[in-house]
């Protein structure tokens, strides 16, 4: 028995079957490049081959499966497909909903700040999920413990709503 996959940008059947993209136009295309860099600039993309990845991955997946399960000689995995499923919820909600996501810079919402900040020396993990205590343990990292019970430090929603507001707060630092 032979098994042939095939990975694709858009799979071998459907209406962009013949057409061609590299990863970074299934990134757009799939909506992961509308949600990272400034909200009031253009989308960026990832900076590496991220639709590759993920239908390398689907890929792997579907021929192991085809082989345990037995009877397969083809799987088809679409790029596009691989990498709009792997997003958190963009796509989700809009599909579900209509509702389309507000871009909040490359930053995680749901413990904001999650992600890489400048800072005098060069770049820190600001990562602020499920901390005790977290405005005293912010203001003392900025050293400003007066912060200690400011809402945008203490408060995971006013991060979120006010994160601008956060982000003035922890720069000069």
């Amino acid at each position: 028995n032979v098994l042939y996959a095939s990975i694709s940008p858009f799979g071998t059947t459907g209406p962009y079957a013949n057409y061609h993209a590299d990863s970074h136009v299934i990134e757009a295309l799939s909506g992961f490049s509308y949600v990272t860099g400034n909200p009031d600039r253009e989308p960026l993309s990832m900076g590496v081959e991220l639709a590759d990845y993920f239908a390398g991955v689907n890929g792997y997946i579907a021929v192991l499966t085809a082989l345990l399960e037995g009877g397969f000689n083809f799987v088809d995995i679409s790029a596009l497909e691989s990498l709009a499923l792997a997003d958190d919820h963009t796509l989700a909600v809009y599909a579900s909903t209509g509702a389309v996501r507000r871009r909040y810079y490359s930053r995680v919402l749901i413990s904001y700040p999650m992600d890489l900040l400048p800072c005098k020396d060069g770049s820190v993990a600001f990562v602020v999920a499920h901390v005790p205590d977290p405005g005293t343990r912010i203001a003392q990292l900025i050293e400003k413990p007066h912060e200690a019970e400011n809402p945008v430090l203490w408060n995971m929603p006013d991060r979120v709503l006010r994160c601008r507001e956060f982000d003035e707060l922890v720069r000069p630092w």
